[in-house]
């Protein structure tokens, strides 16, 4: 199954030249011209990356759609989705801002578009996400706990009948691979996974969505301790990571939850990780959230972690004006 690609754009005839790019590099483009549409995709597809356009017609923008993807409360099926931003009013200095403002966009792009431009850069997001996942998986597995939950007797897990939450596509879940207990954990429903546990004694927990996630990084976007402790009892690894390299921290971290965030490294989550090539320090910078800044500080993070051009946190923030931040390291000696 080829690679779904969310394109959303007011001009007809850019939709028409993106979804040729595309098409003809075997991808799957499903085409939007307003704000209202692509939403509803969103809830009945699970995508790999989205290219967005920054205009949407007179006194339109496409902010709307920004906001909801970046909703960790509603949108169980791409919240972690890779953006591409395409606009005619795009420069080299608002291109920087961009990217370094929002851990989901991945690139920016100005108009008019050249052949085969954004299906390569689709392209190589894809192949990042491989590689990334494979590197951490040389690097992270003979250090990680390997416990899991034993089924006895042989028995297989039975399949979760998707009950998706309101608005999603129930087909849709379940081509993301989005089970009931994710959908669970994703809610903070606790009750509820306890519920369907002991309705079906085979449902495992132990399931991945097809974006390699586990119940555990759904629980750290549904913010429920108490669920939490119980995924990590009944032997989720804290520190598994997603087909993207991105573990159940990471998941706290953008929905901007602290508590969270505390409670996973007191239960032994990895500080020191890195996801598209950002350390936790980074990725805290850059959405702005200067208390889990700081809680890294507190928690000892390696300051000297570099990115692949070399550059360390304090570079980082130099470079993006990160004036309250840089403020924190020099609390801290850095």
């Amino acid at each position: 199954m080829s690679s779904k690609i969310l394109v959303v754009d007011d001009d007809q005839d850019i939709l028409s030249f993106i979804n040729l790019d595309l098409k003809s590099n075997g991808l799957t483009p499903i085409l939007c011209s307003n704000v209202e549409d692509a939403i509803i995709e969103l809830k009945n597809h699970h995508f790999e990356c989205a290219i967005i356009d920054i205009v949407m017609g007179p006194n339109k923008t496409s902010d709307e759609l920004i906001k909801f993807l970046r909703n960790t409360a509603t949108n169980i099926l791409n919240f972690d989705l890779p953006m591409i931003i395409i606009s005619a009013h795009i420069t080299d200095e608002l291109k920087a801002r961009m990217v370094s403002k929002d851990p989901l966009i991945v690139d920016a792009i100005k108009k008019p578009l050249k052949k085969n431009q954004l299906s390569s850069k689709v392209q190589d997001i894809l192949n990042a996400q491989g590689e990334a996942d494979e590197e951490l998986d040389v690097m992270f597995r003979p250090f990680e706990d390997q416990a899991s939950i034993k089924l006895e007797d042989g028995l297989t897990p039975s399949p979760q009948e998707e009950k998706p939450i309101e608005g999603y596509n129930k087909s849709a879940m379940k081509e993301a691979g989005i089970n009931e207990l994710m959908n669970h954990c994703f809610t903070g429903d606790y009750k509820a996974l306890q519920d369907c546990l002991l309705k079906d004694p085979n449902a495992s927990l132990e399931a991945k969505s097809l974006d390699g996630k586990t119940c555990l990084h759904y629980g750290a976007r549904g913010g429920n301790q108490e669920l939490v402790d119980f995924l990590i009892v009944s032997g989720l690894n804290i520190n598994d990571r997603d087909k993207k390299g991105q573990e159940p921290l990471y998941e706290a971290i953008m929905a901007d939850n602290l508590s969270m965030c505390e409670h996973l490294i007191s239960k032994g989550a990895r500080v020191n990780s890195k996801v598209d090539d950002k350390t936790y320090l980074m990725v805290a910078a850059t959405i702005n959230n200067f208390e889990i800044f700081d809680l890294f500080l507190k928690e000892g993070v390696n300051p000297n972690l570099t990115d692949t051009h070399g550059k360390t946190v304090k570079v980082y923030l130099m470079e993006n004006k990160k004036l309250k931040f840089l403020e924190a390291l020099e609390k801290y000696g850095i």
